[in-house]
């Protein structure tokens, strides 16, 4: 959330970024046309520490970071435009990048730690942290996949939360990554197992889903108080080899269904049900409202966290 709008990245055939008023339900405003460049992916969006005002959006495909000012919110029907772009000069996948005090941190399919360190103009500058499988000896397509997580950092203290995709972990990080708590997820009775690698059509070791994959942690937000981390824990299986990509069972298998609230100095406080499954989440900045968004419909759906169930 920027203020009191919901900045919503939703690709259609006209636009790929949507501001709207919770309020009113109204769109206000638009940005990052889809019909001027189609190849373009937007993962994630945050606000920038430094303004306000103003969001960085990654492009996926081109490893950019494009900058939008909101100034112009107050004109409904406003179209939003990026007044600078940083390119991440990055080979492998990122997630989440995120802006610090002297550049930009990312997850990613990394070969040790698990964040990325970039300079302000996008250089790589070092790899940060170290992960729970470090001494497991794994296979780097399965390493990949089990350190890749979303992360949110508080900008008075420039500690990094990460909740992870595809293992069970909420972790709490000070800025440099080094681990100051991690909370294992208990949520479910079938405990989490490393995946063994299988073998593609080329005879390399790949990170295989099975039966027994779980989809972990879905999105993460914060306010100044807590970090909150949608939780899915559903099974993942795959389509047929002619497929064109692995699936989850059916589509509420892709949701997450809890929301975990731990506080920036690691402490688990709530573990939240909600009602209906969801992909994507935010938090309003008192901590009052919880937005949810899931993947089939056009919705968003407001809760007050008060009155939300806790199971823990």
């Amino acid at each position: 959330m920027i203020g009191r709008r919901l900045i919503v990245l939703q690709p259609t055939a006209t636009h790929g970024l949507f501001v709207i008023d919770p309020q009113v339900g109204r769109i206000i405003a638009t940005g990052l046309p889809t019909t001027d460049a189609p190849r373009q992916y937007f993962g994630s969006i945050v606000e920038d520490p430094n303004d306000h005002k103003a969001v960085w959006v990654h492009d996926v495909y081109s490893q950019r970071l494009l900058h939008l000012r909101l100034a112009s919110l107050a004109d409904v029907g406003a179209e939003l435009e990026p007044d600078s772009t940083v390119a991440l000069a990055f080979r492998g996948a990122l997630r989440t990048p995120w802006p610090v005090r002297s550049g930009f941190i990312a997850s990613g399919f990394l070969d040790r730690g698990v964040l990325v360190k970039f300079a302000a103009d996008g250089r790589p500058q070092r790899l940060l942290g170290g992960s729970a499988f470090d001494s497991l000896g794994l296979v780097d397509d399965v390493r990949h996949h089990l350190t890749v997580a979303r992360i949110v950092a508080q900008p008075s203290t420039q500690r990094i939360a990460m909740a992870y995709l595809s293992s069970p972990f909420l972790e709490l990080r000070n800025s440099a990554a080094a681990l100051q708590a991690r909370w294992y997820v208990t949520l479910g009775t079938n405990a989490f197992t490393v995946p063994r690698p299988v073998r593609d059509g080329s005879g390399r070791l790949r990170f295989g889903a099975d039966s027994t994959t779980r989809s972990m942690f879905l999105d993460i937000a914060s306010s100044q108080r807590f970090v909150y981390a949608l939780y899915s824990g559903h099974r993942l299986i795959t389509r047929p080899r002619d497929s064109t990509a692995a699936a989850f069972r059916d589509a509420s298998g892709a949701l997450g269904m809890f929301v975990v609230a731990m506080t920036w100095s690691g402490v688990v406080e709530r573990v939240i049900s909600i009602p209906e499954g969801a992909s994507r989440i935010a938090v309003s900045h008192d901590d009052q409202y919880l937005y949810t968004a899931g993947l089939i419909r056009d919705s968003i759906s407001e809760y007050r966290l008060a009155m939300l169930t806790n199971v823990h």
